[in-house]
């Protein structure tokens, strides 16, 4: 019978020695010989000798065939169940084999996944390397400009430091420089007045110039200057226009006044040119220290602060 427990061997001289026993008792099956002349009908042409030889002959390629062209059906399994003997590492490396080309292959295609993503950071890579050597350029000779920058800013400094010193060693003398000049322009304000024909017949008993912080250690608070005070006395001589000796007292007197008051507005307007100040006005004194009547001089005296 073909139950799907017995197992049939092909080709009996192919066969290892022991060969069916060990299968019988490892597979637990029963062993038949497979002979492909059971199904055959002989022609009584065919010798004896050559019919003990055909089941030699035909059952190796017949098994082989009918592993290959295997029905489907449950019956025709029968016939292809076959059995193995490499080892499991033989086997084992077998399939590797079989499988090295798609490892290969699918190596390759995971290798070449990250390479768009590989091949865009390179790109990216050079051209931030470009820009920063670009940049490292301009870095270049921002700092050669910037450090002739700061050598021409360490020479400004040194120049604008000595230049201050300078300024300082010479401040005083320009001080007294502009004194000077405006004391030599004052002077000859003055002197101009005494030959004013308004203010002629005119002198100075003092002429002083007081600076400020002299000037304010003297006085209240309400009186301090910002500028120097000019200080001037003197006095003018008035000449009568009448006979003094034919003239009676009263007539010489109002001559002597009328002429005085003349005279006085001319040295004050003139003197009170000399400042912005609206307090710089003489004051005149036609008694005491002067003696209008008898000598026929007024004495005068002038603080006025002068504009700095």
């Amino acid at each position: 019978g073909k139950s799907p427990t017995k197992m049939y061997l092909a080709g009996r001289g192919a066969l290892l020695n022991q060969l069916p026993e060990y299968l019988s008792q490892s597979q637990q099956l029963d062993i038949d010989y497979f002979d492909p002349l059971q199904a055959l009908a002989l022609s009584d042409k065919v010798s004896q000798e050559m019919r003990s030889l055909l089941p030699f002959m035909l059952s190796e390629p017949v098994g082989l065939a009918a592993s290959i062209f295997a029905p489907s059906s449950a019956e025709g399994d029968v016939l292809t169940k076959t059995i193995n003997l490499l080892p499991a590492s033989k086997l084992t490396n077998i399939n590797f084999k079989k499988k090295q080309p798609y490892i290969f292959i699918s190596a390759i295609i995971l290798s070449l996944t990250p390479l768009p993503a590989m091949l865009s950071g390179h790109f990216e890579a050079n051209r931030l390397t470009d820009e920063l050597n670009q940049r490292n350029d301009v870095k270049n000779k921002l700092s050669t400009k910037l450090d002739g920058l700061e050598s021409k800013g360490d020479t400004l400094e040194f120049l604008q430091y000595f230049n201050d010193r300078i300024y300082d060693r010479n401040a005083r003398y320009q001080e007294h420089g502009d004194n000077c000049w405006s004391t030599q322009q004052l002077v000859n304000l003055l002197q101009q007045s005494l030959n004013h024909e308004e203010v002629a017949d005119t002198w100075f008993d003092e002429f002083k110039i007081i600076p400020p912080n002299e000037f304010n250690a003297a006085v209240p608070d309400n009186k301090k200057v910002s500028g120097s005070v000019l200080v001037l006395s003197g006095r003018y001589l008035v000449r009568p226009t009448v006979n003094p000796k034919t003239a009676s007292q009263s007539d010489l007197e109002e001559n002597l006044t009328q002429l005085n008051e003349s005279k006085q507005r001319a040295l004050t307007n003139y003197l009170s040119s000399l400042s912005t100040k609206s307090d710089a006005s003489p004051k005149f004194q036609k008694k005491g220290k002067g003696d209008l009547y008898n000598k026929y001089y007024v004495y005068f005296d002038l603080e006025i602060e002068l504009d700095r």
